[in-house]
């Protein structure tokens, strides 16, 4: 389920964003955005066990 919402995420903001010739912004984003995402995640499965 995580994974999956994990993709969609990553999916639906890569798409939000019109094609640019400057990938390394996109990937840094994305990877803010993952980091920021598996964080939040577990810090919610921390709390709730």
């Amino acid at each position: 389920m995580s994974t999956q919402a994990n993709c969609m995420l990553i999916n639906g903001f890569y798409f939000a964003i019109p094609n640019t010739q400057n990938n390394t912004i996109l990937i840094w984003m994305l990877l803010r955005l993952w980091l920021v995402f598996n964080t939040l995640n577990h810090v919610l499965k921390s709390s709730n066990s």
